[in-house]
């Protein structure tokens, strides 16, 4: 079913994965908790000390999010540029 409108994040979530899956690309967005998608093209800086997340942009500020979340960003970030898991 086309939805003509984006309701909740989740419906945006769907809709993003499923239109990089037709297109065979790995999605740079990441659904953080139930409040935010991350595009991880403009992440500058995961501060797990701080639990801070910086993005290159003027526009968004700096994001405080739990622990658990940046772990995962961070995993994500990582498969997506296929980089080694750090320990």
């Amino acid at each position: 079913m086309v939805r003509p409108y984006l309701s909740t994040l989740a419906v945006l979530d769907e809709a993003v994965t499923a239109r990089y899956a037709s297109a065979d690309k790995p999605s740079p967005f990441f659904r953080m908790g139930r409040s935010y998608v991350i595009n991880v093209s403009y992440v500058t800086s995961v501060n797990l000390v701080n639990s801070v997340l910086v993005f290159d942009s003027e526009t968004v500020k700096p994001v405080v999010v739990t622990k658990n979340q940046l772990k995962s960003l961070r995993d994500f970030v990582a498969t997506f540029y296929h980089l080694s898991a750090q320990p």
